[in-house]
């Protein structure tokens, strides 16, 4: 059972074992729902979650770093030192800069905007925290063979430079935007899906489902929390139906085991014998 948490957590659980997070809770759920994980189609998810028309992608301010022969993104998501009012300023210049490009663009969160495409060459990306601290320039390369991309990524990267508001404080400031998320999102599997998100229920009726108390639990659900004091009760539900559970939060994921059958049945049997001697 895998469940994808909004939010922070202090430590995995002492009886967890420590798994990779993607350090974002939309890469999170792409990760675990779309048919290619490596290269989720977060642009169309996206879209469809906000109701939008049309083909979009991702753009997500980054730090990258060049030397004289290569380029790297060091920095992505909560590594930036960019505050939510920061992003929407920042996101404002972006989009009147586009507008001359006759792209449109969409707020959705301070480390994801929505770009439309309308009439732009393909777009051949990659997720980006499968490219974090990767050599980018065969990424550069392979983008648009119109080049297209490139000079855009170029364009930010000058426009980002150009901005006194964004200073450097004890870690990385966004120096540039990375464009990804292309492709149309397809689920991976038919899997049990659950969320207490309206919004993602209403984006794909018959897909996913609203998260109830009664609902019965599966090694194969997955639950998408945007409210994590759900967490300690679908925890405690899973463990009594002897389930494991991977969990992923925004800064670490961990794996909790399910309970040994022995375990389970003599609890279950002291349970049953303290209701007989409370008669």
């Amino acid at each position: 059972m895998d469940i994808i948490i909004n939010g922070l957590a202090d430590d995995c659980p002492s009886n967890g074992k420590a798994l990779a997070t993607l350090g974002n809770y939309w890469f999170n759920v792409l990760n675990i729902l779309d048919s290619n994980p490596k290269n989720p189609a977060l642009g169309d998810f996206l879209r469809r979650y906000h109701q939008l028309s049309g083909d979009w992608i991702v753009a997500s301010p980054i730090h990258w770093e060049a030397t004289h022969n290569d380029a790297m993104i060091v920095a992505i998501g909560e590594m930036l030192e960019l505050s939510d009012a920061e992003a929407r300023d920042l996101f404002q210049e972006v989009q009147q800069f586009l507008k001359q490009d006759n792209l449109t663009a969409y707020f959705h969160d301070t480390h994801l905007w929505l770009i439309q495409l309308n009439d732009k060459p393909y777009l051949a990306s990659q997720s980006l925290p499968h490219i974090l601290h990767h050599s980018l320039l065969p990424i550069l390369k392979n983008l648009d063979e119109s080049l297209y991309w490139q000079r855009l990524f170029t364009e930010m990267q000058m426009l980002f430079s150009s901005r006194s508001g964004l200073s450097l404080k004890d870690g990385f400031n966004a120096n540039g935007l990375w464009f990804h998320g292309e492709g149309e999102f397809h689920f991976s599997a038919k899997r049990q899906i659950l969320t207490d998100d309206k919004r993602l229920i209403e984006a794909f009726p018959g897909f996913i489902q609203a998260l109830e108390s009664t609902d019965k639990l599966n090694k194969n659900t997955v639950i998408c929390l945007q409210n994590p004091q759900w967490l300690a009760a679908l925890l405690d539900k899973a463990k009594n139906k002897g389930l494991a559970v991977q969990c992923y939060w925004n800064n670490i994921a961990c794996q909790i085991p399910k309970q040994n059958r022995l375990i389970r049945l003599w609890r279950s049997l002291i349970h049953a014998n303290k209701k007989k001697s409370d008669c």
